[in-house]
């Protein structure tokens, strides 16, 4: 059952951990957007980073998918090698945000960190129900995934009735009946979507990215389209150009509208052409140039920078638990005095993305390397 790693899916994990960073990194300048002119450099630098959040998140579940499914998992193999990694893992972290959090407040220390210690914010905020990323709100995420994972290993006990050409033509139809959705469920109002309201079906849709990212992990669209593997290359990666510069016209325009930040749901047609040009564009960068010693991708992949985009992927998980401590070290801690939100927007945020990224990087590494402790650190 153990999965052979694959370059380009760990690209494209350490591609979303740093969107996921950079976004958060972002969000006490680019919540002022009020008192920043919208179009003007400040607001371009801040939206162009923040809006890395929007194919960061699908990347990661369309990675899970991929690696997932077709999978002949038992119940106890599924829930032993994925269901209680990542559980394990989530309660390692709840539990340090809990005793952190208690311990800031006992040393009066004011951060964003929980405050109130009372059972029912605590549940909310270990489900990510409570504002702030740094309250427990990313925790979100896990919960999200955990509910994705369920649904793809019932998934797989389904497809195992079927031959693989059936299989492939349920996969299909799963994928087009996802496009239409989220061509369908946001422009018409149709279904409302919310991580804090309904959770469940929220939740729930992820699963279509899941199964988005095994279509286009597997399907052999060279031959299909009949083009090489460096024209789809081409294709994909202008096409993700043009269409991130497409969102960041179109979202700026609706900031503008409502004369500030305006967050763009995940699911909406946009948002999965984006992903998915970007995975393909990973895909087809390995698959044209992964046989040329001395191409770029072979340089890249067996040198210095491939040692650090796999470090980086392994411990992405980890990064993410950790990264709402680390950056409420810097800012409430460190630079509490100077108050870095009222300060120059570009050279503080680029400076906690830079210092947040690292040191929850090497924190985990570190993490990765001690006994016992790195069953729970995430890497």
């Amino acid at each position: 059952m153990a999965n052979k790693r694959v370059f380009y899916y760990d690209a494209l994990r350490a591609l979303a951990i740093f969107g996921i960073l950079a976004c958060h990194m972002i969000t006490i300048f680019i919540t002022k957007a009020n008192d920043i002119s919208i179009h003007n450099l400040d607001w371009m630098y801040l939206f162009f980073f923040n809006s890395l959040r929007q194919f960061s998140i699908p990347l990661f579940v369309m990675i899970s998918g991929a690696l997932l499914i077709n999978k002949d998992y038992s119940l106890s193999n599924f829930i032993r090698k994925k269901f209680n990694r990542i559980f394990i893992h989530y309660i390692f972290w709840a539990i340090v945000f809990v005793l952190v959090s208690f311990l800031l407040v006992t040393l009066g220390i004011k951060t964003n960190m929980i405050s109130d210690f009372s059972i029912g914010y605590l549940f909310k905020s270990m489900i990510g129900f409570t504002p702030g990323f740094q309250k427990g709100r990313l925790f979100w995420f896990i919960w999200m995934i955990l509910v994705v994972y369920v649904i793809l290993f019932i998934l797989n006990k389904v497809l195992y009735h079927f031959n693989e050409n059936q299989r492939k033509r349920i996969i299909d139809i799963l994928v087009i009946v996802f496009t239409i959705y989220c061509l369908v469920a946001l422009p018409f109002d149709l279904i409302k979507l919310s991580p804090y309201k309904n959770f469940i079906p929220y939740y729930i849709s992820f699963a279509g990215y899941g199964i988005l990212g095994y279509y286009l992990a597997k399907t052999d669209f060279s031959n299909k389209l009949k083009l090489s593997n460096k024209a789809l290359f081409i294709i994909s990666t202008a096409l993700f150009a043009v269409l991130y510069i497409y969102f960041l016209v179109y979202a700026t325009g609706l900031c503008a509208e409502a004369n500030k930040f305006v967050s763009v749901n995940y699911f909406g047609i946009l948002t999965l052409l984006m992903s998915s040009s970007i995975f393909l564009s990973f895909r087809y960068f390995e698959e044209s140039y992964n046989e040329n010693e001395n191409s770029l991708f072979m340089k890249i992949r067996n040198g210095k920078l491939g040692e650090l985009i796999n470090s980086l992927s392994r411990c992405s998980f980890g990064i993410y638990f950790i990264h709402p401590l680390v950056y409420m070290f810097y800012k409430d801690i460190i630079f509490h005095s100077i108050d870095i939100a009222n300060h120059n927007p570009i050279k503080w945020s680029s400076l906690l993305i830079v210092l947040v990224i690292f040191t929850s990087w090497g924190i985990i590494w570190i993490m990765s390397k001690i006994p016992y402790v790195e069953k729970v650190s995430g890497a």
